[in-house]
């Protein structure tokens, strides 16, 4: 921290021309002092609403004449010959304790009155001296109980705090700025900046007067003014928060609305404050700030980053949208709530208001369906202004066609009641291609005209809706956006977008403590640094090494309630400087609502959500707010680490940490032995179907080729042929089929025909056995208690099963021969290459067996992979017995799906199958070689 001089010019280094503060101040010279006002010595600052004071005159006699009587009673026999191990010592006990120098605590008596605020688990009482200010920790032996009237002087030190004004931050493109064009928004907490403003202009005060005002009658706490002198300056405490941007005077309408309203915490509230005082000082101020009007908005400190030059209200209920009835009826009954989702709450206003909005946050956080209603609900009032109006008044382009067809579900579903709106769904790969997305842009110069209009509002206005802050849409928004209104409601996305850059750390677990303590050294009583584990065990097996040479304070989710609030309490009256090392644990990061660490440390990432990990991030929020230069971000990668490390990196990457390759190289490898040992589960259906999976991340499913489990089945060879009855279409190119015969492709006389028979035999031994009770007992599942069943008879997907409904199944019937295999069909994918086949394809496919499949047919294709129960065909092609001629090779799926434009050809399918074959040893299937098959 640096060392300010004992100037009045110390505070104003950080707010623009400092003479020209130092003047307004200069000007007060000859300010008098209250007669009323008594001088204080501020002991302990929260906040400016919470100070514990006390009054310069008298106070050391008076503390002399306290302990006398504490000694006093310490030599009567009701104290020699009490127990005090037999007392129950509790929350709102008056004590007096003996200090001693060993206690490191320096205060002008050596006997003190205290109050138990908090006992803690390990049986450390927090005890308040209440006529120092300060409080301490001490174990019960120090302790002695006495009655109140043994002592009856009051307290020496009070709370106090300063009058009449709100907390603000003046904010300007997302950050503090005192630019003229700034918005002061009052805000629910005082920030950090006004709190250590506060602190450091008390303490460097030669002496520091305070004229009590009104009582709070509910906690006794005084409000009043607070009188700084230094260098023979007298700065009223609350004009200096003003005008250093910290502050607003509550006056006027203002001041009304705020005694009148009961319920300022959970409601908006848009006001247009004059800056004004009765005395003249106040009105100088304010016109040398250019700060004659503000924009004010009341909120709570809702967990979400907003970036905008532009100052829009919130939500709390859809109602307050006033769309169109019909807009709001097909919410209701789309989505069944009246409350706003977080991210919808910000930018609906903002949408509703012209702005160009861009809208980050998680799946499942409502981005998609917050923006379709806003855009439904505005195309729904122009076209009632505008009727005749034909060309499009929305273009809604998505990632994939599935998305396409999805928001258009959600279009309609807003919109049923509006005959003459219509939403139309256009993707390539679409039957009914009557609108293609490149024609609305040349057509309507959509990329046009993008100047904004007089009142500082696009004529055309975007809205972004994405899951990633990506470099893409970083990119866009700077060529594309004007003055964009920007909501994140990740918070590791938030870090993404400040450009944040996390160090790494990869170390064995039991060199973990040593690395903390290396990295704290002694500057981090600067800093408020939050230490986050997974557990309370970890936290305090750490808390347990760090306590020797730091100053830490633990909180966990095994403490109770109360003792969680007073530590939470006493964290945030820490005084920069003097900062403790905050040690916590995740479950109870929500309920502290810290929001305003400086560096945050990951002593372990083994989570099972990453919805855990991306909440530590929230600590953050306020310096990522206002500068986020002042963030440091640490992360500690151990063995146990694995299933999480792959994520994390990617995700640093996204954060623009530099990874060494030699690190990527040591992640690959983890990866490749995490997917080895997913024994237990199947092979990735996206890897079958493309040759990949998108998801991989996150996906549960194994994405590696595994020789002991995936080895074919049954004898099938690369290049046989196969005849099928497809049993059940699962998407466009994976189906579950019954082998009907096997034409071996080194002599086509040799086929091999599969018994109907022998199909129907198994069948009832399956039967026969369940038929009797005593055979239906539990399999035994620990772990999950609901699954998806893939029949592996008939192909059929149960999804969402009890897992006390699944049965036991012997040896004898698990390796009974199965006839049914799951067959995809190779080397197509989706239009655009996208990896889901949406409801349209699916349809086709349908279609294709409707109309060329009857009794007589079956279903023929070249085997082009076969691993486990799985065969990949080069076509399913219709082929059709007649009697007294050769079968009929007809229609083929494959040509159905490409010359539909339903598909596109995927080339790299096949090799990169093969690919993770050969990664894994598998040089050859069946006898036939694939160490060099499509390199």
């Amino acid at each position: 921290m640096p060392v300010l001089e004992k100037s009045a010019s110390a505070y104003f280094n950080h707010k623009g021309n400092n003479s020209q503060n130092m003047n307004k101040f200069r000007k007060h010279q000859d300010t008098a002092i209250p007669p009323t006002a008594k001088a204080i010595r501020v002991r302990n600052v929260q906040n400016p609403y919470i100070m514990r004071a006390c009054e310069v005159e008298k106070h050391k006699e008076t503390l002399y004449t306290i302990q006398s009587k504490l000694i006093s009673f310490m030599k009567t026999d009701t104290y020699l010959k009490k127990k005090r191990d037999e007392e129950n010592a509790k929350i709102g006990d008056t004590v007096f304790i003996q200090l001693n120098h060993q206690d490191g605590i320096n205060l002008p008596s050596f006997i003190c009155r205290g109050l138990i605020t908090c006992i803690k688990k390990d049986g450390t009482y927090c005890i308040l001296l209440v006529d120092h200010g300060t409080s301490i920790e001490l174990t019960r032996d120090k302790l002695h109980i006495f009655p109140q009237d043994v002592v009856s002087d009051a307290y020496l030190t009070k709370t106090v705090g300063v009058f009449g004004v709100l907390p603000i931050c003046m904010k300007k493109n997302g950050v503090v700025s005192n630019d003229s064009n700034a918005t002061a928004v009052v805000v629910e907490k005082w920030t950090e900046e006004a709190i250590q403003f506060t602190k450091h202009l008390l303490s460097t005060s030669e002496i520091v007067h305070f004229d009590h005002l009104v009582t709070d009658e509910s906690n006794g706490r005084e409000y009043g003014e607070f009188y700084c002198t230094i260098d023979k300056t007298v700065i009223l405490l609350s004009e200096a928060l003003f005008i250093n941007y910290h502050a607003l005077y509550i006056e006027g309408d203002l001041l009304k609305l705020v005694e009148t309203s009961t319920q300022l915490k959970e409601k908006w509230y848009i006001l247009h404050v004059k800056f004004s005082r009765d005395r003249e000082r106040r009105n100088n101020a304010t016109c040398i700030n250019g700060l004659n009007k503000s924009h004010t908005k009341f909120f709570l400190s809702e967990k979400i980053l907003v970036q905008s030059s532009i100052d829009c209200d919130a939500l709390s209920d859809i109602t307050d949208l006033r769309y169109p009835n019909g807009i709001h009826e097909g919410w209701f009954e789309s989505i069944n709530s009246t409350r706003p989702r977080k991210l919808q709450s910000y930018i609906w206003p903002a949408i509703n208001n012209g702005l160009n909005v861009v809208a980050i946050g998680s799946s499942q956080c409502g981005k998609t369906s917050g923006c379709v209603m806003a855009v439904c609900g505005q195309i729904a009032i122009r076209k009632k202004e505008t009727r005749s109006a034909t060309r499009p008044l929305a273009l809604i382009l998505c990632a994939s066609s599935f998305e396409v067809i999805s928001v258009q579900s959600l279009c309609q579903s807003f919109l049923r009641s509006f005959n003459n709106i219509r939403s139309v769904a256009a993707f390539n790969g679409k039957s009914d291609k009557s609108v293609a997305v490149g024609e609305l842009f040349k057509k309507h110069k959509i990329i046009e005209n993008r100047e904004p209009r007089g009142d500082d509002r696009p004529i055309l206005q975007i809205i972004i809706s994405a899951t990633n802050w990506t470099v893409q849409i970083k990119k866009f928004v700077h060529l594309a956006m004007y003055n964009p209104y920007i909501c994140i409601a990740s918070f590791i996305e938030a870090v993404v977008f400040k450009s944040i850059c996390p160090k790494l750390y990869i170390l064995k677990s039991t060199y973990k403590n040593e690395k903390i303590l290396d990295l704290l050294k002694d500057d981090y009583t600067t800093l408020r640094t939050a230490i986050v584990c997974v557990n309370a065990k970890e936290a305090e097996e750490l808390n347990n090494f760090l306590t020797f040479t730091k100053k830490t304070l633990l909180i966990h989710e095994k403490m109770k309630a109360f003792d969680i609030q007073a530590l939470r309490e006493s964290w945030i009256s820490c005084v920069c400087g003097y900062y403790p090392v905050l040690i916590c644990t995740d479950p109870v990061l929500s309920g502290l609502s810290f929001t305003n660490i400086q560096w945050l440390i990951h002593y372990s990432v083994l989570l099972k959500l990453r919805n855990e990990f991306n909440y530590r991030f929230s600590l953050l929020l306020d310096n990522m707010t206002q500068d986020a230069t002042n963030c440091k971000i640490s992360i500690i990668i151990d063995e146990n680490n694995d299933v999480q490390f792959r994520s994390i990196i990617r995700i640093l990457q996204r954060m623009k940490t530099v990874i060494s390759p030699e690190m990527l190289d040591y992640v690959q490898r983890i990866a490749i032995t995490l997917e080895k040992d997913k024994k237990d589960y199947a092979l990735c259906d996206n890897v079958k179907s493309f040759g990949f999976c998108q998801d991989q991340n996150t996906c549960v499913f194994r994405h590696c080729i595994l020789p002991e489990i995936d080895a074919p089945i049954t004898n099938i060879q690369i290049n046989d042929k196969v005849k099928l009855m497809v049993l059940y279409v699962h998407d466009t190119t994976h189906f579950s089929a019954r082998i009907i015969e096997h034409i071996p492709h080194s002599d086509e006389s040799k086929k091999i025909t599969y018994s109907n028979v022998e199909y129907m035999q198994t069948t009832a031994k399956i039967q026969n056995y369940y038929g009797n009770i005593e055979n239906r007992y539990d399999r035994n599942y620990s772990d999950e208690k609901f699954v998806d069943v893939r029949c592996i008879d008939s192909g059929i997907i149960h999804e969402y099963i009890d897992v006390r409904k699944l049965m036991h199944i012997p040896e004898e019937l698990l390796n009974l021969p199965t006839h049914v295999v799951e067959i995809f069909l190779a080397d197509v994918v989706p239009w655009d290459e996208e990896y889901m086949w949406n409801q349209y394809t699916n349809e086709q496919v349908h279609k294709w067996f409707a109309e060329n499949f009857d009794g007589r047919s079956y279903i023929i294709g070249k085997i082009c992979l076969h691993l486990g129960n799985t065969i990949w065909l080069d076509d399913l092609k219709i082929g059709t017995k007649l009697i007294g001629h050769p079968d009929l090779i007809g229609s083929s799926l494959k040509k159905e799906l490409l010359l539909g434009n339903f598909a596109v050809w995927n080339n790299n399918h096949l090799s990169s199958l093969l690919k993770l074959c050969r990664n894994c040893g598998l040089t050859e299937i069946n006898g036939h070689d694939i160490s060099a098959a499509h390199k």
